[in-house]
């Protein structure tokens, strides 16, 4: 659509926010929104017409979600995604191998340890410096 004039295009614009959403111009009521000089933009999930500044950029354009609408909508995210529990590799070595470590942890240097039970000695320093090997076998 063109429009003559900038009272033209503000005149149609209040005419559609006194409509519901459903009865507009899809495309007529988007050129209004982001041809006046201060962009407006039409929240899907409050259904609400607010300044695009209070819209998240996404690329060239906007998100279609409102600021606060899509931290609310992130938040459900990540509270319906199952949170994975991470297990390190002292927890997946066999339960025996896990006690002979221990059992000699004191009594021995960490490079003959490591050689001994085939693991690296920086990955049993940062078992020793995350507490592993310092708390009984589960």
């Amino acid at each position: 659509m063109c429009f003559k004039t900038f009272h033209e295009k503000i005149s149609i614009l209040a005419c559609h926010l006194s409509k519901p959403f459903k009865d507009k111009c899809i495309t007529c009521y988007k050129v209004n929104l982001m041809s006046l000089e201060n962009p407006l933009k039409f929240c899907k999930q409050c259904e609400t017409i607010k300044p695009i500044d209070e819209f998240y950029k996404a690329g060239k354009s906007h998100q279609s979600r409102c600021k606060p609408c899509h931290i609310i909508h992130r938040r459900e995210l990540r509270q319906a995604k199952p949170k994975k529990i991470k297990c390190n590799g002292f927890k997946l070595l066999p339960e025996e191998t896990r006690i002979d470590i221990i059992a000699h942890f004191d009594t021995m240097p960490l490079t003959k340890l490591a050689k001994k039970f085939n693991i690296n000695p920086n990955t049993l320093r940062s078992w020793k410096n995350r507490g592993h090997l310092m708390c009984q076998v589960d």
